[in-house]
């Protein structure tokens, strides 16, 4: 996948979150899921925020599952596993 050029005054944040929509979009279309892909990736986007989260900033309670596995049941649940 070819990363868009980021004109000056666009946000990395904001033009890796369209490239999320554009891929989950991609995968959507190629399941013949009619979900928003706008909504699915901000699933996308809260989830793995909070994965870093929890496991980068709270590794004092010794209690995350690795973060893989958790990144991995992200596209179970979300059922973007390409098919």
């Amino acid at each position: 996948v070819a990363l868009p050029e980021a004109a000056p005054s666009d946000s990395v944040g904001r033009n890796t979150f369209d490239l999320l929509v554009s891929i989950v979009a991609d995968i959507l279309d190629d399941r013949g899921d009619d979900r928003d892909p706008h909504f699915v990736a901000v699933q996308v986007w809260t989830w793995i925020h909070g994965i870093v989260d929890l496991v980068g900033n709270h590794k004092e309670l010794d209690m995350w599952p690795d973060a893989q596995a958790l990144v991995d049941e992200l596209t179970v649940c979300l059922e973007l596993v390409p098919r």
